[in-house]
């Protein structure tokens, strides 16, 4: 993180870094301990890909992830979706094929 630092301060103002990607969901929490205080630290936005975990998320049947879905008439998806895009400095971006798969994930925010 300290090159990420030095890449900040090199750049010119007309070119900020604003974000850095990285895969984050409930199953890949790992960013939580340094990667996300130190975005915010700096002001970078985190872009999260797979935040469904590749799928495993949408498919898996987790018992507190599928109960908390049952709890608020959700899907497990959008559960799992709904938290990571909740993180304070996130984004998440979430891959689909399948127009029903796009509208559940809008629906989840």
């Amino acid at each position: 993180m300290t090159e990420t630092k030095k890449a900040k301060a090199l750049l010119p103002e007309r070119f900020p870094l604003v974000a850095l990607q990285q895969e984050y969901s409930l199953l890949e929490r790992f960013v939580e301990r340094s990667l996300l205080p130190f975005c915010r630290d700096l002001g970078l936005t985190v872009i999260a890909y797979s935040p469904l975990a590749e799928g495993r998320l949408a498919k898996e049947q987790d018992p507190v992830l599928s109960d908390v879905a049952r709890r608020y008439g959700l899907t497990s998806a959008q559960v799992a979706l709904h938290w990571v895009a909740r993180q304070e400095n996130v984004l998440a971006i979430s891959a689909t094929t399948k127009c029903a798969h796009l509208k559940s994930n809008f629906d989840a925010l």
